[in-house]
């Protein structure tokens, strides 16, 4: 049967999900986080191919926010640093590369943000002065600055 929710078994004391393109993350009361889904850079070294249980995603600890985008995804751990990980052919996870990780990687130029969106090859954050900035992909002006450069670091969004 489609289209009937189902519990994930073996899951519990999940306190936040975020889904992917063709994948899914979820973030455990004990700061863990697990991904199920197409392994398409998502789940680790440790995972060959797509899984359809949850396995753990390696190297987080200590994580209290999670978000899932089309083919990268972010976690932030409780000592305020960024980590993330996926395809990064754009720039889209930050860290001034364009070199995928199926690992987690610290991405330093993101510390001291309060919130980050994933999108497709695109992502985008909150800081905690409230300014918003954007990295990435950006052919058709996604990132908000005023012109199609891609940015593999953070730029800030101002107004015109």
């Amino acid at each position: 049967m489609t289209g009937v929710p189902v519990q994930v078994e073996g899951l519990s004391n999940v306190v936040a999900v975020s889904a992917g393109r063709e994948f899914s993350l979820v973030l455990k009361d004990d700061g863990t986080v697990w991904g199920w889904g197409k392994n398409s850079d998502l789940f680790g070294a440790s995972v060959a191919g797509n899984t359809y249980a949850p396995v753990q995603i390696e190297g987080l600890e200590n994580v209290t926010y999670i978000e899932a985008g089309t083919t990268h995804s972010f976690a932030k751990k409780s000592d305020g640093t960024v980590w993330a990980w996926g395809n990064n052919s754009s720039g889209s996870l930050g860290n001034g590369m364009k070199t995928s990780t199926g690992l987690p990687i610290e991405i330093t130029n993101l510390f001291n943000f309060e919130s980050l969106s994933a999108g497709t090859n695109v992502s985008l954050g909150v800081k905690s002065d409230g300014t918003v900035w954007s990295w990435g992909y950006n052919d058709h002006g996604e990132l908000g600055i005023g012109n199609t450069t891609y940015k593999t670091s953070p730029v800030q969004v101002t107004l015109k």
